[in-house]
């Protein structure tokens, strides 16, 4: 495929300046015997396909610590590099979601098991008491989280720039999280570990001069920003005005 570039304007994709429809269909590679790709990108070529969309699970391409396989080392079907090219000799564009979170019915929604046996007792998202919630979701600003999720970027990441359609390659867009507010809604309950609490006191310290102004709104009596608790967690009923 020839370079090129991917733009929107007004509610349209635009492709080197003229508009375009993405008809796009989603195939796992990760899903598919890698002797069966080359049968199913041709039929999504034959259907009319322009485009395909598939996930890119951070837990198929790291299954043990530190070790990534995105050329089909370990496993035939983890060859990412393998699965682009293809694309390629199909004709088809590629739109890619490398996570962390994928959802899409992948056991712990795309994190690896590794992971999430080593530190699930320290990134579990947590009530207002600390208690840890039964969720796939996680604190999203832990050290460790962020530690490990960075890794992963600085492997898929520069694969994915250096396949773009600018640089002659077949990917035209990337998605970083699917679903992410699923785990609270599904499990009626946000995240309150200490660094959202923390955050969410600095924030309001950016959006208010004084803590009177917070309490005029609230019905509050808070002395000090340090001392605000976050809202009623799960389907408690809120009992200020604010």
């Amino acid at each position: 495929m020839k370079p090129a570039q991917i733009t929107t304007s007004q509610g349209r994709f635009f492709q080197n300046g003229k508009p375009v429809f993405l008809l796009s269909g989603e195939i796992h590679y990760f899903r598919i015997s890698r002797s069966l790709w080359d049968v199913h990108l041709r039929a999504a070529r034959e259907a009319g396909l322009t485009t395909v969309s598939n996930y890119v699970p951070w837990a198929w391409h790291e299954p043990l610590e530190g070790q990534f396989d995105l050329n089909g080392s370990t496993l035939p079907e983890r060859d990412l590099l393998g699965w682009l090219a293809a694309c390629n000799r199909h004709g088809l564009q590629v739109i890619l979601k490398p996570g962390p979170f994928i959802l899409a019915e992948y056991r712990g929604a795309g994190l690896p098991d590794w992971f999430l046996q080593k530190y699930s007792d320290r990134v579990k998202m947590r009530t207002r008491n600390g208690e840890a919630v039964s969720s796939d979701g996680v604190n999203l600003f832990d050290d460790e989280y962020m530690r490990h999720v960075t890794r992963w970027y600085d492997c898929i990441m520069p694969v994915i720039r250096t396949h773009q359609v600018s640089s002659g390659g077949q990917v035209i867009m990337m998605q970083l999280c699917n679903e992410i507010g699923v785990f609270s809604w599904l499990a009626h309950q946000a995240d309150y570990s200490l660094q959202v609490h923390a955050m969410f006191r600095e924030w309001l310290r950016g959006q208010f001069d004084e803590i009177s102004d917070i309490n005029k709104i609230w019905g509050t009596d808070w002395q000090t920003f340090d001392q605000i608790e976050m809202p009623p967690e799960s389907r408690e009923p809120y009992a200020s005005r604010g």
